[in-house]
């Protein structure tokens, strides 16, 4: 098995196993705090999620893709990110009290200042962690990652049991950043402690700035909802909306970002190496969508269960938007490496261009929406993604001379699974009508169902991915000494 697949089975393995820790502790926390609290805190992380774009200021993304990274450029990464992150840290405690009254909301200070600390926290981390990536050294990210999970869910259940409404969130997320902070210093490079400078910022900052901005715009785009939302429609409606999309990115920001992890330093290292990603990338994009249209299919169907089940009724006007989010997800995963792909491919330009277009377009669409209801957000969910979809492939088309025929080559087995994989859910939802009373018979014949389906997809249309499904099959049946001689 190459290292590339290994790195993808540790990094799903990661994703998965915080996946599981995540759901427990959102299970219980939907349940000691309102939509109102979560509105609070989703708007304020908001700001804090722009803020780190700005902080980070590409490093991470500069130290796995560089050619030629020497000590000193590691070093003013790690000076870089330590300014930034400071700076960000001032701005914005003294800026949470004008925050607060814009959105008429003083409790919202208290949560800007908590996480304003973790910026002081990062710089001491992050230099460390993408070092890590470009080694794709999985291993230990999955050990760092699992324990400030941990660490994160446990916090914010016990002070949220205790009372301390959003701010239970905020503490968890301080705590978890903490936590990642200690354990990245036993992981870190053989150059041993990485003492920030400033010697090579020119390098530095050509690729950081042209990235940290192209993060930035991508940023103010994903939060528009909560930004805008927060103003227009109100706390609540923002955090019902968060609740629905908190659950269909379960799977864009575990396992989507477990492969992106993995295919971004994999594209860059295949760069670097003169090799055509052309076929790579159409593999990997294959495999996404095997996984993401099924799971969007399930969700679509089955999102009144799941969403009683996990969260009790308060949050029930979640259900609709999880359905036109699920939608939407559908054309997201088509074009989730993208970027991935461009980045690896150090066309920084490229990328930021098609941003600027795409969420200057997001904004627009969340404004509109916006005007009129929480529910036509969620459309608007659906036309920009499928207008990303042609933007990317604009952007894309002349480096590794992509064709709409050679996506189609890649995504149409999955496509023809997903089907398959949906029947018995669709049964489930129409036929065993799922209410008040009746979520879990449902639900459970929706999930062997699409089990089921799935895997006889990959066989019915031979899927290449069913080749790692036997090779692992296989490999666990001599493990345990039960291959046939």
């Amino acid at each position: 098995m190459t290292s590339v697949r290994i790195s993808l089975l540790i990094s799903l393995a990661e994703k998965y196993s915080v996946t599981v820790i995540n759901i427990i502790s959102t299970v219980i926390i939907a349940r000691l705090l309102t939509p109102l609290e979560i509105g609070v805190y989703s708007v304020g992380l908001a700001f804090v999620a722009i803020a780190h774009t700005l902080r980070d200021f590409g490093v991470g993304n500069y130290l796995i893709q560089e050619k030629d990274l020497t000590e000193d450029r590691i070093r003013t990464a790690a000076g870089v990110t330590l300014l930034l992150a400071w700076s960000l840290a001032l701005l914005l405690a003294l800026g949470s009290g004008l925050i607060s009254e814009i959105y008429s909301k003083p409790e919202m200070r208290s949560v800007l200042l908590i996480l304003s600390l973790s910026f002081v926290i990062i710089p001491f981390s992050s230099p460390t962690l993408a070092l890590l990536r470009r080694d794709m050294a999985f291993k230990a990210l999955y050990q760092i990652r699992i324990v400030s999970a941990i660490v994160h869910s446990s916090v914010a259940v016990v002070l949220a049991w205790l009372g301390y409404s959003f701010e239970s969130l905020a503490w968890a997320s301080l705590a978890g950043v903490s936590t990642t902070a200690i354990i990245a210093a036993f992981h870190r490079p053989k150059m041993g402690i990485i003492w920030p400078n400033l010697v090579e910022w020119r390098h530095v900052a050509s690729f950081g700035g042209k990235s940290s901005l192209d993060a930035l715009i991508t940023q103010i785009g994903m939060n528009a909802i909560d930004l805008i939302g927060g103003r227009l429609l109100g706390f609540a409606a923002v955090g019902i909306f968060s609740r629905a999309q908190g659950l269909i990115s379960m799977f864009s920001r575990e396992f989507t970002s477990a492969v992106g992890q993995v295919a971004l330093p994999a594209f860059a290292a295949g760069h670097r190496a003169g090799l055509d990603l052309k076929e790579p990338y159409l593999k990997a994009v294959g495999t996404l969508t095997l996984f993401a249209w099924p799971f969007y299919g399930f969700l679509a169907f089955m999102a009144y269960p799941i969403i009683r089940i996990m969260f009790g009724d308060q949050w029930d006007a979640a259900v609709p938007l999880v359905q036109i989010l699920a939608v939407a997800g559908v054309s997201a995963s088509t074009w989730a490496l993208c970027g991935q792909i461009l980045l690896g491919m150090g066309k920084i330009n490229e990328l930021l261009k098609a941003q600027i277009i795409l969420q200057t377009t997001r904004v627009i669409i969340v404004f509109i929406g916006a005007s009129y209801s929480i529910t036509h957000v969620a459309v608007g969910q659906i036309v920009f993604y499928v207008f990303t979809y042609f933007v990317f492939y604009r952007a894309l088309k002349p480096l590794i001379y992509i064709t709409n025929m050679d996506i189609l080559r890649a995504t149409w087995k999955s496509a023809m699974v997903a089907v398959i994989s949906s029947i018995v859910p669709a049964f489930a939802l129409f036929y065993m009508q799922p209410g008040p009373d009746n979520l879990w018979p449902p639900l459970m014949v929706a999930c062997c169902g699409m089990g089921t389906g799935w895997l006889a997809g990959i066989y019915l249309f031979k899927h290449e991915f069913g080749e790692e499904i036997t090779n692992a099959y296989h490999s666990t049946l001599e493990k345990f000494g039960l291959a046939k001689s």
